[in-house]
């Protein structure tokens, strides 16, 4: 057991999941009362990895910004205007 708790420590620190510490995976795996196949354990890596990567995109949205109705109204009328001259 104590080399598949390195094997998932250590490919989940290489998926940039630093949160994922030996002694979690020991007691995740204590906590089941079986045996997980190598196998398993890197299915529940990819998916933690997975919604890290989710979670990181919607933390990089750009926020929405706000318009005043008055910088609207500027904005379609600089637009009319430009298309008025050509």
């Amino acid at each position: 057991m104590v080399n598949t708790v390195d094997d998932v420590n250590r490919t989940s620190q290489e998926v940039g999941l630093e949160e994922v510490i030996a002694e979690d995976i020991t007691q995740l795996l204590d906590s089941q009362g079986q045996q997980h196949s190598n196998e398993d354990l890197e299915d529940v890596v990819k998916e933690l990895s997975q919604q890290k990567k989710d979670q990181k995109g919607k933390e990089e949205e750009p926020p929405l910004k706000c318009m005043k109705a008055s910088n609207i109204q500027h904005s379609f009328s600089a637009m009319e205007t430009l298309t008025d001259e050509h």
